[in-house]
């Protein structure tokens, strides 16, 4: 076929019994293998209306961080990770047909329909695409000619249980808007409500956000007298708020608490070292929140959570239990951390340690 047949070219998403098959041509195909689904994902054929495929894309979650895209959009951490599910990851294309124009022909077609399929299967809209292009391989010539943007490289990070590693060669990084305010949109102080996901989010005023303190001063204090730069309700609080904010791990807590600024801190009753507030490191957080009564922190925490409003009496309540990796004592028994929280708001109900 030529290029004036791409007229004639048919994009649609593929349907759970045609799954194997998507996996199986890029098992053989893509050098990376067929993979797996990340969170909210669409898969896309196409085709001359004949089945027989002749690309295939897979879009999945965002990625957690990536600078160059970070920096592009001009979003800080106290937004962005609210703001994640507005954008989709090509993770993978493959092209089995050897047409002119082909890729960036059938590029174009997704993105035509990818905003729509999205908000019909997940309830929210799209506002932008990236991608990750291995320059070992590929210039990225096919998406530059439909229309995506680079916007610098990766740096060589690959994401390996809660954290990061280094070893990875590092990427293109390609972005396609799919509105033209779509900067503008991720960085707006209050997302419209068309762009917003999941359980509408509870809005804290200062003197609510300040009463988390309060709640956490019952807790008994693992530390040792001396040696101690904060209160523990100050840590606790900021750790609550961060989580609140979005933040998941001692990293994301950690960046989050760098990023507020000195009234935020005051709040909290950070302490001041030669005229500014002093933040805690990244070990102090770790430290404490591994330390601290878990039982008693559940209790405070849904209690604070009743105290702004928050539903606890959910008819339906979601309960997940985990073995805690290398808890083991010197008698081989490992703790197991069993948690309750409202099924519908994900409100913290209760949470209890045992040994097997």
């Amino acid at each position: 076929m030529d290029a004036m047949d791409l007229s004639e070219l048919r994009v649609e998403p593929v349907a759970r019994e045609m799954e194997p098959r998507f996996n199986e041509l890029m098992d053989r195909h893509h050098y990376l293998g067929a993979g797996s689904k990340i969170g909210e994902s669409i898969w896309y054929a196409g085709d001359f209306g004949d089945g027989d495929w002749v690309a295939l894309a897979a879009f999945s979650a965002a990625s957690l961080k990536c600078a160059a895209r970070d920096d592009w959009i001009g979003w800080g951490m106290r937004i962005q990770y609210g703001r994640l599910h507005l954008i989709a990851n090509n993770v993978r294309m493959l092209l089995l047909g050897r047409r002119a124009n082909l890729g960036s022909r059938f590029l174009s077609l997704c993105e035509r329909r990818i905003a729509a399929d999205w908000r019909t299967k997940y309830h929210h809209d799209l506002l932008l695409l990236e991608t990750f292009v291995d320059p070992s391989r590929f210039t990225g010539a096919v998406y530059r000619a439909a229309n995506w943007v680079e916007v610098g490289a990766t740096r060589g990070y690959r994401r390996r249980g809660d954290g990061y590693v280094g070893g990875s060669s590092p990427k293109l990084v390609l972005l396609r808007p799919l509105d033209p305010r779509a900067r503008s949109m991720l960085t707006a102080p209050r997302l419209a409500p068309e762009h917003m996901h999941g359980v509408p989010k509870k809005k804290l005023s200062i003197d609510e956000l300040a009463s988390i303190l309060d709640f956490f001063k019952g807790i008994d204090d693992p530390r040792g007298r001396r040696g101690r730069r904060y209160r523990l309700e100050t840590l606790l609080s900021m750790c609550a708020a961060a989580t609140l904010c979005g933040a998941h791990g001692w990293k994301a807590i950690y960046e989050w608490v760098q990023d507020q600024s000195p009234a935020v801190l005051s709040h909290f009753r950070c302490r001041k070292v030669d005229g500014e507030y002093d933040r805690p490191s990244i070990y102090c957080i770790r430290n404490i929140m591994t330390t601290v009564d878990p039982g008693q922190l559940s209790e405070a925490t849904t209690a604070f959570c009743r105290s702004i409003g928050w539903d606890m009496d959910s008819d339906a309540i979601a309960v997940d239990g985990k073995t805690n990796r290398g808890s083991a004592g010197d008698d081989g028994r490992q703790t197991h951390v069993l948690g309750a929280c409202a099924h519908g708001t994900g409100t913290p109900i209760a949470q209890k340690d045992c040994a097997e």
